[in-house]
């Protein structure tokens, strides 16, 4: 027999938890760089009969709705981080998960009520991007409430570390299907800002003037800069892009690079 001393079942219940914290920090983060939301970021040109907030609001119009979903963003990011302490025992570790889910829940909630005024736009591009984040967050609700009712369930003295395991996975799998949907309707905020030309191969123009889009760049950098720092030491370190991080890098280049 080795002298090694046989794992505890809290030992276990914590390697469960790292394994489903794993899982969830891949549904919002993104391995090898963001390359396959890069590939995301190509595809999501809107069709060129789509109405925009160029020909259906004003510039003013354009900046607020920018404003408005920047913010948005700007909480998600938070939304998105641990803030769970270091429980030493399986109740306390069960509490801590339990307060940090419903706390996500109340918050992503709060998130529906900003996004309903994107889902009653004058802009079909608008309206849409609103009512697809709009089921992404509806979704995180519900997953986040699904997963509180399961945690109220659990006996810390006694775990069945296999049920334990399926719900994080499961929790955290569908969690990763309701952020894809988010970020893919993310993408196509910046073609608000265009003139979208009505011939495929025509060159679109801005929407906004050129101060305008300078006065946005520097906004962008003001509140996502340190966002932006982090995320790039992070991905030194793991290889791992916020999906928050990557969509705001998103916007800069888009408003960085002249249109053609």
């Amino acid at each position: 027999m080795s002298n090694l001393e046989k794992p505890s079942k809290f030992h276990w219940f914590i390697a469960v938890i790292f394994i489903g914290a794993a899982i969830a920090f891949v549904a919002f983060f993104n391995n090898n760089g963001g390359e396959e939301m890069q590939s995301e970021r190509t595809s999501q040109a809107p069709n060129h009969d789509m109405t925009t907030d160029g020909d259906a609001l004003t510039e003013e119009g354009i900046l607020t709705k920018t404003d408005q979903f920047l913010d948005i963003l700007y909480t998600l990011y938070f939304i998105s981080l641990d803030e769970s302490g270091e429980p030493e025992t399986e109740y306390e570790l069960l509490l801590s998960m339990m307060e940090e889910t419903l706390n996500d829940k109340r918050k992503l909630e709060s998130l529906r009520i900003p996004v309903a005024q994107f889902s009653s736009s004058k802009s079909e591009l608008v309206t849409n991007i609103g009512q697809a984040i709009d089921f992404s967050l509806a979704s995180l609700v519900d997953n986040h409430a699904s997963f509180s009712d399961y945690l109220r369930t659990v006996d810390s003295q006694d775990i069945d570390l296999t049920e334990f395991g399926y719900q994080m996975t499961s929790f955290s799998s569908n969690n990763k299907g309701a952020f894809d949907t988010l970020n893919q309707a993310s993408l196509l905020l910046p073609y608000i800002w265009l003139d979208l030309a009505k011939e495929e191969d025509a060159i679109s123009e801005w929407a906004i003037s050129e101060e305008s889009r300078m006065a946005l760049i520097l906004k962008i950098e003001d509140m996502f800069g340190d966002i932006l720092k982090e995320d790039a030491i992070n991905h030194e370190m793991t290889g791992n892009t916020n999906s928050v991080a990557f969509i705001i890098s998103t916007y800069l280049d888009f408003l960085k690079e002249p249109q053609s």
